[in-house]
């Protein structure tokens, strides 16, 4: 395990240092450039940030503002019309951002698509999905269009699959829905679910792009894509990531709070089978690292960036759920053929 330099400080809502970091993803490398453009979010703020990724460094960037007033009118569809949160009055605070994918030319960014976790509160802001563009230097590009579009419509597809709509805005204790990790492939947009776990498997739905920020605010039907991920008894999605060979990373973890199950790399199939099982392979245990603060056992690891494939080993960026800045390491695992 190799730890990276952070330069400057990746800030939380309280313009603290982040200890909150829950997704991070880049565009790919582009010829002669020295470092690459990525996305990281904290979830508990109302924005993301940018941030440049060198051969051993981590350097935060610009703050990227996501949701207001006025991007809750502008939001496509409709907040969730039915909850069972223990707290339902509804309330629009953080986007409780869990994840980050990038499919040129957007970013996107997915809301937890659940109840509070501490006190079950239902929160419009966290049933949203984002994405936005961004130019060479980070800065957001504006278009025809508000320059970060935001929807409802994945919350509407959660509700009507077939594995996730008993747990859809249920408490977190009676086997909630909560959604951690985001993949994009071929038009489709991939949610990963850290609880429930049904059977040993995680949840993995995909929904068609197009269709999540098609424009208006009316309800439309929609074609699911339904998975599970053979992760383990009580392990849930952390989150997803594509490999450059076109497979599906997936960090994977305790599905509540609990400090005996292991932090985990697997690689699957992508994209899934439809209906089906995915070949899934565990290729790495992570060690324990410290948190960093009194609040955690230990720090979880939340996010995962792929770095590179070399004669069949991995090397990935993990952040953790922590320790300041999220403690950005390298690990490396062989890949199965």
């Amino acid at each position: 395990m190799r730890l990276f330099a952070v330069k400057d400080d990746f800030l939380s809502r309280k313009r603290e240092v982040s200890r909150d970091l829950s997704g991070v993803a880049c565009r790919p490398s582009q010829p002669g450039a020295k470092r690459r453009l990525c996305v990281v979010i904290d979830d508990q703020s109302r924005f993301a940030q940018v941030a440049w990724l060198a051969d051993d460094a981590l350097e935060a960037g610009a703050k990227i503002p996501l949701i207001d007033a006025a991007q809750e009118e502008a939001a496509l569809g409709a907040p969730p019309a039915k909850v069972s949160c223990p707290q339902q009055e509804s309330r629009f605070e953080d986007l409780d951002g869990e994840g980050v994918a990038y499919d040129a030319p957007w970013f996107y960014i997915i809301g937890s698509h659940g109840c509070t976790r501490k006190k079950g509160e239902f929160s419009r802001s966290a049933f949203l999905t984002v994405r936005f563009r961004l130019d060479d230097e980070g800065r957001l590009v504006e278009g025809g269009g508000p320059a970060v579009e935001a929807t409802y419509r994945l919350s509407d597809a959660l509700a009507a699959a077939r594995m996730a709509q008993a747990h859809f805005a249920a408490p977190l204790a009676e086997a909630g829905l909560n959604i951690e990790g985001v993949a994009v492939r071929d038009g489709v947009l991939y949610a990963g679910a850290r609880a429930p776990s049904i059977d040993g498997k995680a949840l993995l739905i995909g929904v068609n792009i197009a269709d999540l920020f098609a424009p208006g605010h009316e309800r439309r039907p929609m074609q699911i894509v339904e998975s599970a991920l053979p992760l383990g008894e009580g392990v849930g999605v952390r989150d997803l990531a594509t490999l450059p060979d076109g497979r599906l990373l997936v960090l994977a973890g305790p599905e509540q709070e609990d400090c005996r199950t292991p932090f985990s790399l697997f690689v699957s199939d992508f994209p899934p089978s439809r209906g089906g099982t995915p070949n899934v392979q565990l290729i790495a245990r992570l060690k324990d690292v410290p948190a960093g603060g009194d609040e955690f056992a230990r720090a979880k690891a939340e996010a995962v960036l792929p770095l590179s494939i070399l004669d069949g080993e991995l090397r990935a960026l993990i952040l953790f759920d922590g320790p300041k800045n999220g403690r950005p390491s390298e690990y490396r695992a062989s890949l199965p053929r």
